[in-house]
């Protein structure tokens, strides 16, 4: 179901694709899986940012950033580590994207510090790779120092 929910953000089914996680996240709660919980979580994240870019209306993307930015929190809070890191990657690139840098700051030397902890996988790859692509953004915008 997740799936679905995720190929429904994408084709742009804001609505549905929300219900459908919200009803994932009940169950995974009820149920106690906390894998489960945390996908859900980082995809109703997912699907807020989404929301971000498709509306001219200021106030609706401040919300969906502060919506978006708290759900990646609460998955970061009680995620196994590569969920955590996922997690702490797209909230590092939405605090970027909405230029709270001095948020971002302090998120990234935890970051920097649990991506280093990864076993060699995809998901450590692409953390580094996605870590790597966020502060390209923020020095090409002129606001941040590279990483060490």
């Amino acid at each position: 179901m997740r799936t679905l929910g995720e190929s429904l953000r994408v084709v742009g089914n804001f609505p549905q694709a929300n219900i459908i996680l919200e009803r994932i996240l009940v169950i995974a709660n009820q149920l106690k899986l906390p894998e489960i919980i945390t996908l859900a979580q980082l995809s109703l994240g997912n699907i807020a940012r989404s929301q971000i870019n498709n509306t001219n209306n200021p106030q609706i993307s401040s919300q969906a950033a502060q919506v978006a930015l708290n759900l990646y929190q609460q998955a970061a809070a009680s995620a196994p580590v590569d969920l955590k890191v996922q997690a702490q990657v797209n909230q590092l690139s939405l605090l970027v994207e909405t230029n709270q840098l001095d948020a971002a700051k302090t998120l990234l030397p935890q970051l920097q510090q649990e991506i280093a902890t990864l076993p060699p996988s995809r998901s450590a790859i692409a953390a580094r790779l996605n870590q790597g692509q966020t502060m390209c953004f923020n020095l090409n915008s002129g606001n941040a120092k590279p990483p060490p």
